[in-house]
């Protein structure tokens, strides 16, 4: 059984060369989630309009967005529980040419004289990513204040899904949610995180609702050309 204490959260960076891996991961991870529910002509514009690299690049240095990825280092333990949970070696090939990077050594070791200590470059997988944005709004909210954070997108690899990863993911948004601090003095905490999911989306309300957020309403949510009806959830912060 693989060891899931090894994943590692990281903030990707515009300056770190993280677009086109943000841009392919969030095409994948959306794609992948709803591809079944949806035409292939609404996906495409979808993707198209929200995942984009100019999109991706100013999500990133927006400083009311928050990004995070887990990712996994791809060593034995990970391939051989690709090996078992994908569906072909094609899908291992496309992760490993996509969902994949190559970390650098720190430039410390890179300059070291002594070969000995230097770290080598190390594969890591991205398997799940979440977006939160600050100060976002629903006017269905109990909370009807600034201090709100939207949990805009949750997503895990499918090889993934019924492992801890997607709780392990909620415990950073909610983590983030109570440190980040709001106002001309940065003294104030976030007071609601809301979020909105699909209302055919049965399993992602059940996980939510783990969490102790409550559905307050209703927006609608347009892909493509089809306007679709997502259910406002909301976990009042204490």
């Amino acid at each position: 059984m693989i060891l899931f204490d090894k994943i590692h959260i990281r903030k990707p960076s515009s300056l770190r060369g993280d677009v086109s891996l943000l841009t392919t991961v969030a095409k994948t991870l959306f794609y992948e989630t709803f591809r079944e529910d949806n035409t292939e002509e609404n996906m495409k514009a979808y993707l198209e309009q929200a995942f984009n690299p100019t999109q991706q690049t100013n999500e990133l240095q927006d400083p009311n967005t928050f990004i995070a990825f887990i990712e996994m280092e791809w060593d034995d333990e990970l391939n051989e529980y690709l090996q078992q949970k994908c569906s072909s070696l094609e899908r291992i090939q496309f992760l490993e040419s996509q969902m994949s990077y190559v970390q650098e050594p720190e430039e410390e070791d890179m300059n070291s004289s002594n070969t000995q200590i230097q770290k080598k470059h190390t594969k890591k997988l991205v398997i799940a990513y979440c977006k939160l944005k600050y100060g976002a709004f629903e006017p269905c909210l109990k909370y009807q204040g600034n201090e709100t954070i939207e949990l805009c997108r949750c997503y895990v690899l499918k090889e993934f899904h019924g492992t801890c990863i997607a709780h392990r993911l909620m415990q950073e948004c909610l983590r983030v949610a109570r440190e980040v601090k709001f106002g001309m003095d940065h003294q104030t905490t976030c007071k609601s995180i809301w979020l909105g999911v699909w209302e055919r989306n049965a399993r992602a309300k059940k996980f939510y609702e783990k969490y102790k957020f409550e559905k307050v309403g209703e927006h609608v949510f347009v892909m493509g050309d089809d306007p679709q009806r997502d259910e406002i959830y909301e976990l009042i912060l204490n």
